[in-house]
């Protein structure tokens, strides 16, 4: 157990490193930061000279590459080369309003996508069952702008409930809440009805349907105990994925999260904050997944010794 521990864990830390290095490495083709700051008009050598030197971009590329990994080991992510705050400060806002939206989208999706889904695997091909599928697969086809779009016209436009873009209030976050919501609730969906279809031919439910157990029980005690733990597993990464990357609902709602600040860091070619942002949504799917294998190894020791042998 403890070499498939360290195997896992060294295999996160060189991901993490080759997403760095990927990242920093396509910032600095993308174009100069230095150049969108001063403009094209009414900048000298002199003043473009100082803001290389003091932003360190006079340096090779593998030492800017060494010395922006050894700053991120100690939590030192500099400042925005644009706004010139503390990239900390300007990701944590950031973070902290994604983290609303995705909680909110998340809540609405497993509101809507446990019972679907659940009872979509218990009535195979009813009507009940077809309707299902087929707002799954609607959900998963449309793409976020146009649904985000639509439902703008439907419920800004013309019926004038609710706010089309910003963040204020409850009111705000209702239509991109829904716009992700009906997205992951449809992969969530899918996924319930697979895993619930498999235990269902299970010995034990027919055991228990059989010792007379009330159908609502083998139903949600006995079924969907066992079907819950790869839909967990998937609702885990699914959630960490609406954090960093609701970049398309982001831009279209105006939502102030990691999303629209990556799409306009981007543009402006702030390095350290594009960076920043990029390992930080790395991070957290290294430490989701690395959770995911320690979890599935403690239940399933067969999984670290196929692992490591």
């Amino acid at each position: 157990m403890a070499r498939f521990l360290l195997s896992r864990l060294l295999q996160a830390i060189v991901s993490f490193l080759v997403v760095a290095l990927v990242v920093f490495a396509l910032m600095r083709i993308s174009g100069n930061a230095v150049e969108m700051l001063l403009g094209e008009q009414g900048a000298t050598a002199e003043m473009r000279d100082h803001l290389i030197q003091k932003f360190g971009l006079d340096k090779s590329y593998p030492e800017q590459f060494l010395r922006f990994i050894a700053a991120v080991a100690v939590g030192d992510f500099g400042n925005s080369l644009i706004s010139g705050l503390p990239v900390r400060q300007l990701i944590g806002q950031a973070l902290i309003n994604s983290i609303i939206l995705s909680v909110a989208a998340m809540a609405l999706a497993l509101a809507i996508a446990i019972p679907a889904g659940v009872y979509s695997a218990i009535y195979p091909n009813s009507l009940f069952d077809r309707s299902v599928r087929t707002f799954a697969v609607f959900g998963q086809s449309a793409p976020s702008f146009v649904t985000a779009i639509m439902l703008i016209v439907i419920f800004s436009v013309w019926l004038r409930w609710l706010p089309t873009s910003g963040i204020g209030g409850f009111r705000h976050m209702i239509l991109p809440s829904a716009t992700l919501a009906w997205y992951i609730a449809a992969g969530i969906i899918r996924m319930t009805r697979t895993s619930m279809l498999e235990v269902m031919r299970a010995d034990y439910i027919t055991l228990a349907r059989a010792k007379g157990v009330r159908w609502i029980v083998v139903i949600w005690k006995h079924a969907f105990k066992n079907a819950a733990l790869p839909v967990t597993t998937f609702c885990a990464i699914l959630f960490i994925g609406l954090i960093g990357g609701s970049v398309v609902v982001d831009v279209v709602f105006s939502w102030p999260g990691l999303g629209l600040l990556l799409v306009d860091s981007i543009v402006y070619r702030d390095f350290p904050v594009v960076q920043t942002i990029v390992l930080l949504i790395s991070a957290m799917f290294l430490v989701i997944n690395l959770v995911v294998d320690v979890v599935y190894a403690y239940l399933n020791p067969r999984i670290s010794l196929h692992a490591v042998s």
